[in-house]
């Protein structure tokens, strides 16, 4: 039997020809080991991201699969803080929640931070101009998120490192497929240490508030528990979806040197570059839901307490939902992919990883109009994580 691409390294490499198998020949698909559904097809996807019967409390799904190491560790980070994050909430706690935080990422809100992102840009540009390359994963797309949603938050500059590093560890935690003795482990350690960092921090601006989304949160009267959960997520989600945009986006125009030059040629196409990347690369390409409550869905008996995992990537390159889905065309008009999610959960930060990705590339592609590729690309292994880990240019 053909090892299942969600688990297998290599078929993420390029798990693309595998979607196109399930989508045609099991679209809604159990996979025994992991006692979970996957499901392929874009109007699947779609529909089931709006189904009550499904749950985002999914973490709840992660303790009794955990390794037996650590699941009393996973339980108590779920019931102390992970239950309360905003991607973990249903119903009207989650409307609440994300009412009192969607203005901080509205279009007014993110409009106001972009000097902050070209200033950060151009800093991370300055640093390597002079040596006519760099790895861009590395030397950029890592570094510019985790520096923008630090600024937003109010950490303080120079914690960069600890919080790159805790993000990794906690979101391969959750994208690895199944969880590993050191992805628990070490998310167990960095996720301990980054709650005794936000709490001390959160202490800080309830002495000395600042116009920081910090200040605003604690200035909500949300317990500090809320707050530190939702911090930790915002920092998590800020740095690791926005920087694999920016790769996948640079990656697919290197790779298709047709519409690089269509885009050089006609800058404002690159929003729709973007757009295009998140329908072709989405950083995430499956979602995982909680099945709430037994029922049936396509012919298959899904029960109380399974994991369901929702195949964005999948979905996106669904020739039902879009034609030629396999060709990369910065002129496409977007439609309604599912990079961001869709539902009552549909991405909050959706504007700001936009806005961000959009200024990086403009800001690259015209200060250095002749970049090109200079060397392998190298690529996650992760079955919810998707982008560039290297990605070598030559700027010159």
């Amino acid at each position: 039997m053909e090892p299942f691409c969600l688990v297998d390294p290599e078929k993420l490499r390029n798990p693309f020809p595998d979607y196109e198998y399930y989508r045609r020949e099991k679209p809604v698909f159990f996979y025994e080991p992991m006692n979970a559904w996957f499901v392929f097809r874009y109007a699947d996807v779609d529909k089931l991201f709006h189904d009550e019967r499904l749950s985002n409390n999914r973490m709840t799904g992660y303790v009794p699969s955990a390794l037996p190491a650590y699941r009393e560790a996973l339980e108590w980070l779920f019931s102390n803080y992970f239950r309360h994050w905003l991607l973990s909430l249903d119903g009207e706690a989650h409307r609440r929640l994300r009412r009192q935080l969607q203005p901080h990422f509205s279009e007014r809100a993110v409009a106001a931070w972009v000097p902050v992102i070209e200033q950060t840009t151009h800093q991370l540009l300055d640093r390597v101009a002079g040596q006519g390359h760099m790895d861009f994963s590395l030397d950029f797309a890592y570094e510019l998120p985790v520096l923008v949603i630090s600024s937003i938050l109010g950490v303080p500059a120079g914690e960069q490192r600890r919080i790159i590093k805790w993000s990794d560890h906690l979101a391969n935690y959750f994208n690895v497929i199944p969880a590993t003795e050191q992805t628990s482990s070490e998310m167990v350690e960095s996720t301990r240490e980054m709650i005794d960092y936000l709490e001390n921090l959160l202490q800080q601006r309830r002495k000395e508030p600042r116009e920081d989304l910090f200040s605003a949160m604690a200035a909500n009267d949300l317990e500090d528990a809320v707050i530190v959960a939702n911090a930790m997520v915002l920092l998590v989600a800020g740095h690791e979806t926005t920087r694999n945009l920016m790769g996948s986006c640079l990656s697919l125009l290197l790779r298709n040197p047709d519409q690089l030059e269509r885009l050089r040629g006609d800058m404002t196409l690159l929003p729709r570059a973007v757009e295009e990347t998140l329908r072709m690369e989405p950083a995430n390409p499956i979602m995982a839901r909680l099945i709430a409550e037994d029922f049936e869905y396509q012919g298959a008996a899904l029960q109380k307490g399974q994991l369901l995992f929702l195949g964005i990537g999948s979905a996106n390159r669904d020739p039902e939902f879009v034609a030629d889905p396999e060709r990369f065309d910065i002129g496409r008009k977007p439609g309604k992919h599912l990079g961001f999610g869709s539902g009552p959960h549909f991405c909050i930060g959706s504007i700001l990883a936009k806005r961000e990705a959009t200024i990086a590339l403009r800001e690259l592609l015209t200060r250095f109009p002749n970049l090109r590729s200079n060397g392998p690309e190298e690529w996650t292994t992760q079955a919810g994580m998707r982008g560039p880990l290297r990605l070598p240019v030559a700027l010159q």
